[in-house]
């Protein structure tokens, strides 16, 4: 039997298992997202990555892009309407 955990006791492991990887969140978000590798060239991703990406964009699961923009916006440290970029600004509001 294995104890259920709470969304704080995922998050933790989670977050953990990043940390291990020398990675911060915005570094395992844009890995994950990622298409195109420094060349330019397609990024070809295993079956299992293609998956809970696609499942993701397509709002098949549970919690859309769109609701975790809107999370984000909320968010007492959110960000501003400009954001510098490493190659420039974005705007997204």
């Amino acid at each position: 039997y294995t104890r259920r955990r709470n969304d704080q006791e995922k998050l933790r492991e989670v977050f953990k298992v990043i940390e291990g990887t020398g990675w911060t969140l915005g570094e395992f978000l844009y890995h994950v997202f990622r298409t195109k590798d420094k060349s330019g060239d397609d990024i070809h991703r295993d079956k299992s990555h293609a998956h809970y990406v696609s499942h993701f964009l397509q709002e098949e699961s549970e919690y859309t892009p769109a609701m975790i923009l809107g999370a984000w916006y909320k968010h007492s440290g959110r960000f501003p309407s400009l954001v510098p970029l490493k190659s420039g600004y974005s705007n997204i509001s």
